[in-house]
């Protein structure tokens, strides 16, 4: 793939971004040495011309010290980012983080079904967003960011939209979903990954599809079922009413299990816009009221002590609410 460097170069130059001169060899080594893992050809070359890819002259801020607004981060701010992420370490899928918008940072993955996707991640949640599908249309959308005059990636226009999906995205997605692709990867990148089978799919592989929906991991199921709320055919609304009845079947085993042990565990109506994978379920006296997302523990339903667990989950919750109020306001 031919990468447009020069288009690059000519858009910072019409702006009169200065550039920092690029890493040397040793630097890339070290890099790779860090990450366990070479940095993406496509970013070595960029890091070799530049240090990074500028959206802004420096502020005032950023003159005293503050970090300036990047569209691809200096080679040791990007390598910071595997340092304060859970998906680095044993069993991690290898991303590489280039960029940050709003503490979220964006990243590649270097191998597995989804190599040269770009990601951006939500750092207060399991969550993430498929941007581009590789570097060629990344690099296009940095540039029209940067002859746009932005000076903020809020302004960068994916090329991926959610619910529109090709038919060879939806081959990566197939890829992703099977187990085997998996099964070494730890719990967060295994979520991560089957997270965005799910959005790959475009809900177009019922089979696939359902597997998600009845995953263990409550980001995964959300993915699979948001996937489906898209579609308005017969066999999409079959799928979401079954996974809604299994949630009610679930809903009424804890129900029953918490009055057992003496809560009033109020029937209220379900919305029926909410996301299914989100539903909640009150409960009120002994102690002040709570809400237990049945998302959280769905995974325990299989084991043998599950209601056992829960009643204690809930008894623990409780008095931690009360050991709150208790506590003067200072």
């Amino acid at each position: 793939m031919q990468l447009p460097w020069e288009q690059l170069s000519a858009a910072l130059a019409a702006r009169d971004l200065e550039t920092t001169a690029g890493v040397s060899e040793a630097q890339l080594a070290e890099a790779a040495a860090t990450l366990g893992f070479a940095v993406p050809p496509w970013l070595a070359d960029l890091y070799r011309r530049w240090d990074g890819v500028p959206l802004a002259p420096p502020s005032r801020l950023e003159l005293a010290g503050a970090q300036p607004q990047m569209a691809i981060l200096p080679l040791s701010r990007a390598l910071a980012w595997s340092d304060v992420v859970v998906y680095a370490g044993p069993g991690a899928v290898k991303l590489f983080f280039f960029a940050e918008n709003e503490s979220d940072p964006l990243a590649q993955f270097v191998d597995g079904p989804l190599v040269g996707h770009v990601i951006r991640l939500e750092h207060d949640g399991g969550g993430a967003r498929l941007l581009f599908r590789d570097e060629g249309e990344l690099l296009h959308a940095v540039i029209a960011l940067v002859a746009s005059g932005a000076t903020s990636l809020d302004e960068l226009t994916p090329t991926m939209e959610a619910g529109l999906t090709t038919e060879a995205d939806v081959l990566v997605g197939l890829a992703a979903a099977k187990p085997e692709a998996v099964k070494d990867l730890n719990e967060a990148s295994r979520s991560l990954v089957r997270q965005l089978a799910a959005d790959l799919l475009g809900g177009s592989d019922e089979t696939s599809l359902g597997e998600l929906l009845g995953d263990d991991d409550i980001y995964v199921r959300e993915s699979a079922e948001l996937q489906l709320r898209r579609r308005k055919d017969p066999a999409a609304q079959r799928m979401l009413k079954a996974y809604a009845l299994q949630y009610d079947a679930f809903a009424e085993r804890c129900r029953a299990a918490l009055q057992r042990a003496g809560w009033t565990v109020p029937h209220e109506p379900d919305d029926e816009d909410a996301v299914i994978t989100w539903r909640a379920l009150a409960v009120d006296e002994p102690g002040s009221r709570i809400h237990l997302g049945l998302g959280m523990f769905y995974e325990r339903r299989q084991h043998a002590d599950f209601e056992a667990w829960l009643v204690q989950r809930v008894k623990d919750l409780k008095q931690r609410n009360e050991l709150k109020k208790s506590k003067p306001r200072p």
